[in-house]
């Protein structure tokens, strides 16, 4: 080992025993070294590496389990991620202000192009094997299947069903009871933890903080802020759903009804996204407020 790997081992030491130095610190300085090591060519030894011997079985070319950590599968892990993010930013809104998509609109298509994606999602989570508790990897098929089957394959086949496309075919009153259910394809929101978990796994974090010399607790700072806004937005789109699904019914007037300089989707989202700004900081002018019991027992859960 030449004079270079052997200084970042000796920093990599160095760092176990500085003191004042928590356990997410230490995390942190050893993914630093690993990048580092990375750009300089150099493959830092690790004593407690896991090398686990593919002990699977064979269909044709394909080895089942899948082991989570191919190339492949972390490519395919990008592009469920990239999903998500539109889930979690265009979906929801989607969802909450456009109502039930009609087949000749783009966005619907493209929902079904997702579900598509998701379904194989599905079928490759079946496959897959996971690490157990004593960091070896499991490569019984049938326990991999089990596990995801009692874990989060629910979520993932009721956020799948196209809810749409049933309400489509429904008219009068039951309309609006499949706009509800309509709600569970955002139950794919659950998963955000996976994007994370690549995120944290690809490093990504670090290699900007040391590509662009930016320090750790700035990218804190801006996940914090970026967070702030995912949650804002999601409050803010079912602020107005809420509210949406009540129009038409004899006798309820809701905050809609009550804001007459709005005529537009883009109006509507900006008032109800002034609405959840001011109710995350508890700010609460009071210009925009919740009228029905639905809308009201919604604003509690959020203040809660």
């Amino acid at each position: 080992m030449d004079s270079t790997s052997e200084r970042t081992q000796s920093e990599k030491k160095s760092v176990a025993f500085e003191p004042g130095l928590t356990a997410s610190d230490f995390k942190h300085e050893e993914a630093v070294m690993a990048v580092l090591a990375e750009n300089t060519g150099k493959v830092l030894e690790s004593e407690d590496a896991d090398v686990d011997t593919w002990q699977g079985r064979r269909i044709g070319r394909m080895k089942l389990p899948l082991m989570v950590d191919a190339k492949w599968r972390k490519w395919w892990d990008l592009l469920v991620c990239v999903i998500l993010l539109y889930v979690a930013t265009v979906s929801i809104f989607v969802i909450c202000f456009y109502g039930i998509l009609w087949i000749d609109s783009p966005l619907f298509w493209l929902e079904r192009c997702i579900d598509v994606v998701w379904l194989a999602d599905i079928v490759l989570n079946f496959l897959t094997s996971y690490q157990r508790g004593d960091r070896t990897w499991e490569m019984s098929l049938r326990k991999c299947s089990l596990r995801y089957l009692l874990g989060w394959f629910a979520v993932d086949i009721v956020s799948t069903i196209p809810w749409d496309i049933i309400g489509y075919t429904q008219e009068g009153e039951d309309a609006s009871y499949w706009q509800i259910l309509r709600l569970l394809r955002l139950l794919r929101l659950l998963k955000m933890a996976k994007l994370v978990r690549v995120v944290e796994s690809s490093k990504l974090l670090v290699r900007v903080e040391v590509f662009f010399c930016v320090k750790y607790a700035l990218l804190r700072i801006f996940l914090l802020v970026v967070g702030a806004l995912f949650v804002a937005h999601w409050v803010a789109c079912l602020f107005y759903f809420f509210a949406f699904v009540q129009i038409g019914i004899p006798g309820v007037v809701t905050w809609i009804d009550d804001l007459a300089d709005a005529s537009n989707n883009f109006e509507f989202y900006v008032a109800s996204l002034y609405f959840s700004v001011y109710t995350i900081t508890t700010i609460g002018y009071g210009d925009v407020t919740p009228n029905t019991t639905i809308e009201r027992v919604y604003t509690t859960i959020i203040m809660l």
